[in-house]
């Protein structure tokens, strides 16, 4: 199920950047495809399909833990029940349910947003590839393996700069849906998100899907270290010289950046 579901959001995802980038028309020419074909497999159908192909591992994920708190001993069953169902709320599966939603929904795809599901689903390919090749292969040694496993490490030791871009591109598109809201009028999906971000800030999950994140960082480190970022390249020069635009910083960043109970 993960194999399968992973690699339709790269497909998907993939597809999506070359049709944004190419005409239909193009393609059809230069491919011998229907352009009848290419229209019907939509944008818009392949951008829901690559959140739908996601949430259907993070909901797979959730019930899995229920299972396993709901089968526990009866004496400890309610205590066990409660602490998952307090992590789950907190955990990266549940939050990105509710990222997708946020996104899918949209009068038009926002493709950047499936950059960081992208990402999430390249490392749980990437580590299945690793872990089923290196099971049923005789000789790791052969040429298959060390491509697999040269490119595995690599993405390995480049884990912690794709989750820190992730959390960047998850910030990032909270202008772009604000100028939007103001445009339309329509300042409850830009709340919405706002709240969203304050849970990835504190967010103590360190895994997504079935893999655990590179030196056990959980996601509230990247968007700490994201908000850092942009607060010393692009908020603090501007807000620093004026006097009311630091207070009011200061007064957004204290009550973003409160610890949630």
């Amino acid at each position: 199920m993960f194999f399968i579901a992973s690699t339709v959001i790269i497909v998907t995802t993939l597809t999506i950047t070359c049709a944004c980038a190419v005409p239909f028309g193009q393609i059809s020419s230069n491919y011998f495809i229907s352009e009848r074909l290419l229209r019907a497999i939509s944008i818009d159908r392949m951008y829901k399909l690559t959140f739908i192909s996601a949430d259907i591992l993070f909901l797979y994920r959730i019930g899995y833990t229920m299972r396993k708190a709901l089968s526990s001993s009866s004496s400890n069953q309610n205590n066990n029940v409660q602490k998952e169902i307090q992590d789950l709320i907190q955990s990266n599966g549940f939050q990105l349910i509710m990222f997708s939603f946020l996104m899918m929904f949209r009068e038009r795809p926002m493709i950047v947003s499936l950059i960081p599901i992208f990402i999430y689903a390249s490392y749980q390919w990437m580590t299945i590839v690793y872990k089923q090749l290196h099971a049923s292969s005789e000789d790791v040694k052969d040429m298959k393996s060390k491509l697999v496993t040269k490119a595995f490490l690599k993405m390995q030791s480049q884990m912690v700069n794709a989750l820190f871009a992730s959390a960047l591109i998850e910030i990032g598109l909270f202008p772009v849906i604000l100028i939007e809201a103001i445009q339309k009028k329509q300042m409850g999906k830009t709340f919405a998100y706002v709240m969203w971000l304050r849970t990835r800030y504190s967010c103590k999950d360190n895994t997504v899907f079935r893999i655990k994140f590179a030196g056990s960082y959980p996601t509230s480190f990247y968007h700490r270290e994201a908000w850092t970022v942009l607060n010393v390249k692009m908020f603090k020069p501007v807000t620093s010289r004026v006097i009311v635009l630091q207070k009011v910083s200061d007064g957004i960043s204290n009550w973003f950046t409160k610890q949630r109970n």
